[in-house]
């Protein structure tokens, strides 16, 4: 309760709803300009919007670290990171723009969204290797266990449930393209899936 509780996840909490409005000022932007007529450059003009999610994403992973993990006191970010290998940033790297390139082929718009506690669990795995990494806790590792993992994915699936299903009201009240709402509120809605994963792994090293 006490990481819940602390300011750095409020800050990165505050970020994330700021990075969701934004998303929704993207696309109604684009809609006044036409942009989702034609489906050869639907890709394009939708990439402000998707690439604006993976920061959301990225920014709620930097701004919660080390609270999330159950740890008050670590290392900057730039020193994990000027200490440690870039083959697990470049991994991630590559997972995400990949990710963010086949989302529009593979995914309904909808179910897009289903994208993001994947992307944030990579992320939070990637950036405790580098901690651990450099703790010398070389028995920790990013799997949680059976029960953690049944556990995440239970609560993914309710909270992009409860993403579609408040951004079907939200369209039939204000209208706009099918699963925009549900795309801008499924980083806030999964926060707690991010914040439950992180706490999992951080309880191997907790002192």
């Amino acid at each position: 309760m006490n990481v819940l509780l602390s300011f750095e996840i409020g800050s990165a909490l505050a970020v994330v709803a700021m990075f969701a409005m934004g998303e929704l000022v993207l696309v109604r932007l684009r809609l006044a300009r036409g942009g989702d007529s034609g489906s050869s450059l639907r890709l394009w003009r939708q990439l402000p919007e998707m690439t604006l999610r993976v920061a959301a994403v990225l920014s709620f992973v930097a701004l919660a670290f080390p609270n999330f993990f159950g740890v008050r006191a670590a290392p900057s970010l730039v020193e994990l990171l000027q200490e440690s290998s870039w083959v697990p940033l470049a991994a991630l790297s590559s997972a995400l723009v990949t990710s963010l390139c086949l989302s529009r082929t593979a995914l309904p718009r909808p179910h897009l969204a289903l994208l993001v506690p994947v992307q944030g669990c990579a992320a939070i795995a990637t950036l405790f290797a580098i901690y651990v990494s450099y703790l010398g806790a070389r028995s920790a590792g990013v799997w949680p266990g059976v029960p953690f993992a049944v556990a995440l994915a239970v609560m993914a699936g309710i909270s992009h449930w409860l993403a579609v299903e408040l951004g079907r009201e939200l369209e039939r009240r204000f209208g706009g393209p099918s699963g925009h709402f549900a795309c801008a509120l499924e980083l806030p809605l999964q926060t707690p899936v991010l914040i439950y994963y992180a706490m999992a792994l951080g309880r191997q090293i907790a002192m």
